[in-house]
């Protein structure tokens, strides 16, 4: 993985480089400046950018590099995502991790969250999936809930993707699956409602439970029927573990949702995944809607007996 950052401070970020005196270094990171140049350091999960300037000579040197070792994905930090490199990076072709990736893998880890917060039991919960392109981590994820929850419903135009997994879970497990396109009734008795990737528009097209809770996955999107007073969740943070975190890569400068997903990201098996996070013991801080933070207190007040 390709880790990039900007720092003012080029000492502090070699003060182990024992080698060359202050003087040296304070010659080297000016003619590095004028040059338009950047400084790199092989670290644990791969190597590190780091730019003493933002200026059009050091873009350019920096995507030439980037075009040049045919980069593909890079991790920034928070100081450059706020800026137009972003945008520039993305122009390239090159995916910058934005912690949307990481999102799907932690459905599971939601949910409990959810049902914790709200002070139920997770069996007791009924849970509809809102999707249309079924890849192989959604499969994982409807396996996942069907096996922890008391109904699992999967909303789709995609039914026949979902033939298999509907006779396994059947056959194998004695579990039903219910999967539908009823717009009306669909989610009539859902608890929570997984929106994976309907936009907006879509999305409103359903019939809500006044109360449930929506989690939007692939989009901000969220319920704005007049009479739902429920729950839309579009982000989340977590408790990074320790080992992700050192001297280089370090909650100052990057996001800590995204520096996690810079650790897991490739292509693999989606089980590989979800068995590092669960290996990991990972924890959900809180949810985000477009308010900020979701309190305790709004969970709560969603249980029955309660106004």
């Amino acid at each position: 993985m390709l880790y990039i950052k900007f720092t003012k401070d080029y000492f502090k970020e070699f003060k182990k480089e024992e080698k060359f005196s202050s003087f040296t270094k304070r010659i080297i990171y000016a003619w590095k400046i004028l040059r338009g140049g950047f400084f790199k350091k092989n670290i644990e999960n791969g190597e590190l950018i780091i730019l003493p300037r933002i200026n059009k000579k050091t873009k350019r040197n920096l995507f030439r590099y980037l075009s040049l070792f045919n980069v593909r994905t890079i991790c920034l930090s928070e100081n450059l995502r706020n800026t137009e490199m972003l945008g520039d990076i993305e122009n390239l072709g090159v995916k910058v991790l934005d912690g949307q990736w990481l999102y799907k893998y932690l459905i599971k880890n939601i949910v409990q969250y959810i049902t914790l917060q709200k002070g139920s039991e997770i069996e007791s919960q009924e849970i509809s999936i809102l999707i249309n392109n079924i890849t192989d981590v959604d499969i994982e994820n409807i396996i996942m809930l069907a096996e922890i929850c008391k109904n699992i419903n999967v909303v789709t135009s995609n039914e026949l993707k979902l033939k298999k997994i509907e006779a396994y879970l059947y056959n194998e497990k004695g579990i039903i699956l219910n999967i539908t396109q009823n717009y009306s009734k669909s989610l009539i008795k859902s608890d929570i409602i997984i929106n994976v990737d309907l936009e907006e528009a879509e999305l409103n097209k359903y019939v809500f439970p006044r109360k449930a809770v929506v989690v939007s996955v692939e989009s901000s999107a969220k319920v704005l029927n007049k009479g739902f007073d429920g729950i839309n969740i579009s982000s989340y943070k977590i408790s990074i573990p320790e080992k992700y975190i050192n001297g280089e890569l370090n909650l100052e400068c990057f996001n800590k949702e995204i520096l996690y997903e810079s650790y897991l990201y490739r292509k693999t098996n989606p089980k590989n995944i979800i068995n590092i996070i669960d290996n990991d013991e990972l924890k959900i801080e809180f949810l985000e809607g477009s308010n900020g933070k979701i309190s305790k207190n709004e969970y709560i007040r969603l249980q029955p007996n309660r106004r």
